[in-house]
């Protein structure tokens, strides 16, 4: 490796490295090789060198503890009328199923073997979470 290739990846190295507002030293040896170090080398003469560290990444703004309800989604871009026709049945499947669910407290359900099964209470409970969260995806933009 050649000394200017070995000096930049000293410097890479010695950069990622450092606080944010380190103080770096540059100097030369004898030979003519140039490095760099947190702390300036006794007897020899270094030039400082101040790092900037990058601005902070922005950070997404807090809620507003005074707006009423929970926070709305952003709206989504346009989508295909394909698109748009899969949601609205996705929707109307979701309602549909949640609304099974919350009036039949024995749903049976088919087994793979070909059996039926009643839902346990709490089988029960989650089949209507998880249909109360795909409400909240497809039907957001769908009227009741």
């Amino acid at each position: 490796m050649s000394p200017l290739k070995h000096s930049l990846l000293l410097l890479v190295l010695c950069l990622s490295a450092l606080p944010a507002a380190a103080g770096m030293y540059k100097w030369t040896d004898a030979q003519g090789t140039v490095h760099y170090s947190q702390f300036p080398p006794a007897g020899v003469k270094a030039q400082e060198i101040r790092v900037q560290a990058p601005p902070p990444a922005a950070e997404p703004a807090p809620a507003r503890a005074d707006s009423a309800g929970p926070a709305k989604a952003p709206p989504r871009p346009p989508e295909s009328p394909e698109l748009a026709r899969q949601r609205a049945e996705n929707c109307k499947t979701a309602r549909y199923n949640l609304v099974i669910l919350q009036r039949n407290p024995h749903v049976r359900i088919k087994e793979a073997d070909g059996g039926y099964r009643v839902l346990t209470p709490g089988e029960r409970q989650r089949r209507i979470d998880d249909l109360q969260s795909q409400i909240d995806q497809f039907c957001s933009d769908v009227p009741e």
